[in-house]
C-alpha cells in the first residue's frame, strides 16, 4: 500500500506561522475544538489548508469512514484510528483543520491520503489530539502501549482454505474469527505473558476479537 503523508501537524492550516504585535486591541479569533467521538458517517466536513501554496483553500466532503486503523491506512507505525473523508487533501493540507460544517468546530487534523485511491483522505481525530497536545507542546515524548507481536486476522473462510493445504506453514487453524500471532518479539509483554507463534486469540478481557484491526 502506498501512502502519501504530508508534513508535520500544526495549527496553521498547513503552514507554520508566527504572530506579531498589532495596534489592534481585538483578540485573534480562535477555532473551537469539537468532539470527534460524536462523528457519524455521512456528516459534511470541510478541509482547510494551503495545497500547493494556495493559501486558505477549502474543500468539502463527507465523513466516509471512522476508526480506520493505521494498518488499513498504510501507516502501521502510527497508533491512531483515523477519520476517513472524501474532502480533497493534498500537499499543504496536512496539519490544517477538518471542520464539521454544522457546528463549525474542528473535529480532525488533516494527515494523509491513499495515493492509489482517489477521493480517500484521512485525518487524526481531534480527541486524540487533545490527549497528547500538551505533552507535545512541552517537548515530552508520547508513549503508546504495546504487546510485542506481529499478527494477522483469522476468519472461518481463511481457516478452511488453509486447512485444505497439506503444506500449510500455519498448521490447522480453528474455524473462528480472531487474530493469529505470527511472531512474538523477545523481551516484550507478549513473551512474558506466554503468547506463542500460531496462537489464535478470540477474546481479550472479556471482549470478542474478530480481527487484527481491533
Amino acid at each position: 500500500t502506498v501512502v502519501e503523508e504530508y508534513g508535520d501537524v500544526n495549527t496553521g492550516g498547513g503552514r507554520n506561522t508566527q504572530s506579531s504585535s498589532s495596534s489592534s486591541s481585538r483578540p485573534l479569533p480562535v477555532a473551537e475544538l469539537g468532539d470527534s467521538d460524536t462523528l457519524q458517517v455521512g456528516q459534511f466536513v470541510i478541509a482547510v489548508g494551503s495545497p500547493g501554496g494556495l493559501d486558505n483553500t477549502v474543500t468539502m466532503g463527507i465523513v466516509s469512514g471512522l476508526k480506520r486503523s493505521s494498518e488499513v491506512v498504510g501507516l502501521p507505525n502510527k497508533k491512531v484510528e483515523y477519520i476517513q473523508t472524501d474532502a480533497a487533501i493534498n500537499p499543504g493540507n496536512s496539519g490544517g483543520p477538518l471542520v464539521d460544517v454544522v457546528s463549525g468546530k474542528i473535529i480532525g487534523i488533516n494527515a494523509c491520503i491513499r495515493a492509489n485511491m482517489e477521493g480517500t483522505s484521512f485525518a487524526i481525530p481531534i480527541n486524540k489530539v487533545k490527549d497528547i497536545m500538551h505533552d507535545l507542546s512541552e517537548g515530552r515524548e508520547v508513549h503508546h502501549g504495546f504487546i510485542g507481536v506481529s499478527m494477522t486476522s483469522v476468519t472461518p473462510e481463511l481457516a478452511v482454505q488453509n486447512n485444505e493445504d497439506p503444506n500449510s506453514a500455519h498448521g490447522i487453524i480453528p474455524r473462528v474469527y480472531g487474530v493469529m500471532i505470527t511472531k512474538v518479539f523477545p523481551d516484550t509483554p507478549a513473551e512474558s505473558g506466554g503468547l506463542r507463534r500460531l496462537d489464535v486469540v478470540v477474546e481479550i478481557g472479556g471482549q470478542r476479537c474478530r480481527g487484527a484491526e481491533e
